[in-house]
């Protein structure tokens, strides 16, 4: 017997031309030219150490160690077909797991509507959420740990692109009481000198947002005592509506606490010169292919983004 196994080819030449009962027939079926179909069954034959044929004419007939190996090819071929049967049936409908990645100080406010509409539309496939900073989600890209990562760009990584899907300005938030409405007119835009008025609250630098916060306040001359250096965005809410000071937020917080049931207590205004912006994006590991979940949740994502463009803090 020659050295080697028998490949999924040989066997499926093989199972062809003894259900057709030749050679020519087997082409047909497998579309395949009838010298292709001849070789793999002649390799077959040197593989295994015996004849599976004998040729009658134009005509194959099984060998009794042909008719031996027949169900065994026939099974080992069936085996191998249903391996891929019903992938794409299964891909489509979503079936799956899609892991992904947002910072802090974006995922409340995006990955809830984004997630609702992916269960509804994708009801069998799994999903794994990984809130984390910035440095620890490029580093869950480059491990493969997550498909894709909500961040705000520029992204500084060897290994990983950035899609740009939008930006959104920062807001003033204030408390909504009369100290703070006696001294500038809250509602209209506010300019720098009546924000240098009061006390500020900032988020912790451990955040990408808190350093380009504190980046442009520094450039702005808006040093002005820090109340707290706070961790979390809704600490920072709270902390305004307890009248200990004023915030540079993101839109997209904004209009979730204006929506909610914590949205009393404070009001929101805009810089009149020179309002920051704060980009938006999707991450994802150079070179691998996004997958059937992953388009799609990188499609609802950018629909989000493109709301808060149409929102009014007023």
């Amino acid at each position: 017997m020659a050295s080697g196994s028998p490949e999924t080819r040989h066997l499926r030449c093989f199972v062809a031309a003894a259900e057709a009962g030749s050679l020519r027939g087997a082409a047909r079926r497998l579309e395949l030219a009838q010298a292709t179909v001849t070789e793999h069954i002649r390799r077959l034959e040197m593989l295994l150490g015996f004849d599976v044929f004998d040729r009658v004419g134009r005509r194959v007939v099984l060998t009794e160690e042909g008719r031996q190996l027949l169900p065994r090819a026939q099974r080992a071929v069936r085996a191998v077909e249903e391996v891929a049967d019903g992938i794409g049936d299964a891909i489509e409908a979503g079936a799956g797991r899609l892991s992904v990645g947002a910072i802090p100080t974006m995922s409340p406010y995006i990955l809830p509507p984004v997630l609702s509409a992916m269960r509804a539309e994708y009801p069998e496939c799994e999903i794994v959420v990984h809130e984390d900073l910035t440095e620890s989600l490029l580093d869950r890209l480059d491990d493969h740990s997550i498909e894709a990562a909500i961040l705000s760009p520029p992204v500084e990584h060897p290994r990983v692109a950035c899609d740009t899907l939008g930006s959104e300005p920062l807001l003033v938030v204030v408390p909504d009481s009369e100290e703070y409405a006696e001294r500038c007119d809250v509602g209209a835009d506010l300019t720098l000198r009546e924000l240098r008025l009061f006390p500020r609250v900032s988020l912790s630098d451990m955040h990408c947002l808190g350093g380009q916060v504190e980046s442009f306040c520094a450039q702005r001359g808006l040093n002005r005592q820090i109340t707290c250096n706070a961790r979390q965005l809704d600490t920072v809410f709270e902390l305004v509506r307890a009248g200990l000071g004023v915030s540079l937020v993101p839109s997209m917080a904004a209009r979730r606490q204006r929506g909610g049931v914590d949205g009393s207590g404070v009001r929101y205004a805009r810089l009149s010169r020179g309002t920051p912006q704060r980009a938006i994006g999707i991450a994802w590991k150079e070179g691998r292919t996004p997958s059937l979940l992953a388009d799609r949740f990188a499609s609802l994502v950018q629909v989000e983004v493109e709301k808060l463009a149409g929102w009014d803090c007023k």
